[in-house]
């Protein structure tokens, strides 16, 4: 390995023989040239002329040195690190940001287009020291995607779905933090590390002269992060490899300091930059080939070289225009412990598995989905942070859907992100003295004994008063944090709530709570309604659908926020599917046979991560019946006709008809022309379409529909769609031809409108 330093005005070549150039003004100068000659071509359509010619002259000028032959010899693999001490001055800076990985051989071509020569150039910061020690003979990566909302068209789903597809088949740990967030990630990193790897994905730019990273806070708008607050938070818990796949990360143009320079002067052991905007299908190549090297116990400038030439292999194949272009962006930086491989034999193996199953709640009644196996809902868990976060905001936040998508896993994940808040679980007996005693059990244990003293058998005797002492302790004890007297506010969490809701009849607008129900839980809400301003306790509530509890003035469900759920993308249920099947990835059992069955599971189950799941788990089982299984719902949703067996039981739990059995007239005509579109469309549209069927107030049978979660709702920060549930719409008969033709018709300037320019 050769290493070339830019130190004290001198270049020096430690190796069998140490070697020592002048490092004068006028080397800087031609070094910044070639940066910014390499800028430039990163613009150009066809940059390869320009690239080998910056790669010749980079090679030339060390010729003049009479550096090139002791540097890259005659054959053999060339590794290179560029050297300069922690926090380099202009000319170290100029000489570091050259892009080394153009260098060319003495025939002029690239010398990285050579197999044979392998060669690894890494930028390191400060003398090499003892390499970072592996602790497993496995490779752990943490991934995470950030795309603040109003400020990025990042499709974060689709590149976390490319990343597990890239590692798919590697023998690779691969876990996918879905917040987007620093905290979230700070905590996954200390609680489930150690990892190996940090792979994030984002944007990236300058601000006050120094790299960030346009991360999300926990409400989904921008949180500009440095790397001194990235390395703070993640502490001691930061791995050895922290591969940074953001715009201009690693870029040293000009006097700014690009976001892995100062990752190295925080002390990060190794870092992997991108030095301009690579194309999506260049950096996953990039990253499975660099996860398998890694894995197979490559250092990490030999894995990236590795990527490197996977790259030009695929740019020479031109299998697809543009794939390979950007073989050259990739930097590596390494600090004084980096360089080494990242796992070893003779090292322990981790534990193969998808994670201790969690529950919502202390009894472990309710469970949900871990983190390993927990894909999509961010921006309906950032809407009801948002609503948590306003002093004058809603009563609470209603969580609803269709029953197995998600509700109580989504709740568990907002107390997770809620960790200041203590959490209070009802579930399963929702009557005054149950709620009371749950609330009372997240309270500091030195005012249970009083609470229980001065409220509970009033309680008993009668509901009402439950709105007097959750109010008296959520602006006492719960109201604000003050650990000298033991105050911590709480998150209650009302869970299934449908399971105290009166069976759907039609003509209502809303489903009514059982008599029995509505005064405890009216209490509740209005307590909260109450004491809004006056409490930093929260309130969350899932149910499968909206409901209606009158009072004298009003109706306490109007003071919730309603967030519906919608199914899972593709892109969702494709990241779900791999992170169910992972462990038969891992242990290299996977075969056709499986990912045939898992890709048929996936489409019948048309986004409901329940019903994906238990198809999942039959074909883990069970191949042959799992089969059957798939049929049994591939035929429903072309026929109609419910399944029978475990895919039976499944369908019974969502009471599929006894919803259709609540429906008017209307409502099943609304139905039949939702069925008309085979993807979300414009309110608008699906009322003139409803209207053209004679439907006399459309807008009304629409809302009940949607109440009822038999139609969705899909929203972004542009736009806001509705569509007929893929479960539900088999049980409904599709217009006629003709009808369709005159739907079409009537919609068709609200679908160009919004297909032409993305408004509602």
């Amino acid at each position: 390995m050769a290493v070339l330093w830019c130190r004290d005005g001198q270049l020096i070549l430690d190796g069998p023989r140490e070697e020592r150039r002048p490092f004068e003004a006028a080397d800087a100068a031609f070094l910044d040239e070639q940066s910014a000659a390499y800028t430039k071509a990163l613009t150009l359509q066809t940059p390869a002329g320009t690239l080998l010619a910056i790669g010749k002259a980079l090679h030339d000028w060390l010729d003049r040195k009479d550096l090139l032959a002791p540097i890259i010899g005659e054959s053999g693999p060339v590794t290179l690190d560029l050297a300069v001490t922690p926090k380099p001055d202009a000319r170290a800076r100029a000489f570091v940001a050259a892009p080394w990985e153009l260098l060319t051989d003495a025939t002029g071509a690239h010398l990285a287009f050579d197999a044979t020569r392998a060669y690894s150039p890494a930028r390191r910061f400060g003398a090499p020291g003892t390499p970072w020690e592996p602790t497993h003979r496995d490779l752990s990566v943490l991934f995470m995607a950030a795309a603040p909302e109003g400020v990025s068209d990042l499709n974060y789903e689709r590149e976390e779905a490319l990343i597990l597809d890239a590692v798919e088949r590697l023998p690779v740990q691969l876990a996918v933090e879905e917040s987007g967030s620093l905290g979230p990630l700070a905590d996954r990193l200390s609680l489930e590390g150690p990892f190996e790897v940090l792979h994030l994905t984002c944007h990236g730019n300058f601000v006050g002269g120094h790299g960030v990273l346009a991360l999300e806070d926990d409400k989904g708008g921008l949180d500009l992060i440095t790397a001194d607050q990235l390395c703070g938070a993640t502490g001691r818990h930061m791995p050895p490899l922290v591969l940074v796949s953001a715009c201009r990360s690693a870029e040293q143009a000009g006097a700014a300091v690009p976001l892995a320079l100062d990752l190295m002067s925080a002390g990060t052991a190794q870092v992997i930059g991108w030095a301009g905007s690579v194309y999506d299908d260049d950096a996953i190549t990039f990253a499975r080939t660099l996860y398998g090297a890694l894995g197979r116990r490559e250092t990490v400038p030999a894995a990236a070289a590795a990527a490197r030439r996977t790259l030009i292999q695929e740019l020479q194949q031109k299998s697809k225009v543009g794939i390979g272009r950007h073989w050259h962006l990739a930097r590596v930086h390494l600090g004084p412990i980096g360089g080494g491989p990242l796992c070893a034999n003779g090292k322990t193996a981790r534990r193969r598995h998808l994670g201790d199953k969690p529950f919502l709640d202390r009894k472990k009644q309710v469970p949900v989905a871990p983190p390993a196996v927990y894909v999509g809902r961010r921006r309906e868990a950032q809407a009801a942070l948002r609503a948590f976060s306003d002093p004058y905001g809603p009563a609470g936040v209603l969580v609803r859907g269709m029953g197995r998508l998600g509700k109580s896993s989504l709740a568990a994940r907002i107390a997770r992100r809620r960790r200041d808040l203590r959490s209070a679980v009802v579930f399963g007996h929702y009557n005054a003295s149950a709620i009371f005693s749950e609330i009372v059990e997240a309270v500091d244990p030195r005012y249970r004994a009083s609470l229980q003293t001065t409220w509970r058998d009033s309680i008993a005797s009668d509901p009402v008063v439950l709105k007097d002492a959750v109010e008296a302790i959520l602006t006492g004890p719960a109201a604000a944090p003050d650990a000298a007297v033991g105050h911590q506010p709480i998150l209650l969490i009302i869970d299934d709530l449908e399971s105290v809701l009166e069976t759907p009849r039609p003509g209502e607008s809303c489903t009514l709570v059982q008599s029995e129900a509505r005064t405890p839980l009216r209490s509740v809400i209005e307590a909260f309604a109450a004491t809004r301003a006056m409490t930093e306790s929260r309130l969350l509530l899932t149910s499968r659908y909206t409901f209606s509890l009158p009072t004298s003035h009003g109706d306490c469900a109007g003071l919730l926020l309603d967030l519906q759920l919608p199914p899972l993308t593709q892109e969702q249920c494709r990241k779900l599917a791999q992170a169910e099947l992972r462990p038969v990835i891992l242990a290299s059992e996977i075969n056709d046979v499986l990912e045939y069955l898992s890709e048929r599971a996936l489409a019948a189950a048309a986004g409901n991560p329940g019903l994906q799941a238990l198809l999942t788990r039959m074909i883990l089982k069970n191949p042959s019946s799992a089969e059957t299984g798939i049929i049994a719902v591939e035929s429903y949703r072309s026929t109609g006709t419910l399944p029978n067996g475990e895919v039976g039981n499944f369908f019974n739990e969502l009471a599929l008809t006894t919803y259709h059995n609540a429906l008017t007239t209307d409502e099943l005509c609304v139905m039949r022309a939702a069925r008309t579109f085979r993807l979300p469309v414009p309110r608008l549209a699906l009322e003139i379409a409803a209207a053209v069927l004679g439907v006399p107030a459309p807008s009304a049978a629409l809302g009940r529909l949607v109440g009822l979660g038999y139609v969705d709702i899909f929203q972004n920060t542009q736009t806001v769609d509705l569509a007929i549930n893929a479960l539900a719409a088999p049980l409904f008969e599709e217009p006629t031809a003709d009808e369709s033709r005159q739907i079409a018709r009537a919609v068709l300037h609200i679908l160009a409108k919004r297909w032409r320019d993305g408004k509602p």
